[in-house]
């Protein structure tokens, strides 16, 4: 894999638009450690979920869709604002 597509380095740039970034704490795929990076990097607004022992595919449907209701929740505070 390359770090042509990386988000690390454009996460900064993208201010005023709002980020949100879900993140499973037990990602096996993309470290948590990189989620908290890119959170870092980010000028507000921005929001973070971080989801306890969530996977990379399985974090927003884990507690019966409790964060997948959040992103949609956090997405409909934005679409209004």
């Amino acid at each position: 894999m390359t770090d042509e597509l990386s988000p690390r380095d454009l996460v900064e740039k993208i201010s005023p638009i709002p980020v949100l970034i879900a993140h499973g704490t037990k990602d096996a795929t993309v470290p948590f450690t990189q989620g908290e990076i890119l959170f870092k990097k980010a000028k507000e607004p921005k929001t973070i979920y971080r989801i306890p022992n969530g996977s990379h595919t399985r974090a927003l449907w884990m507690n019966d869709g409790e964060y997948r209701s959040k992103v949609l929740a956090w997405m409909g505070r934005i679409l209004q604002s």
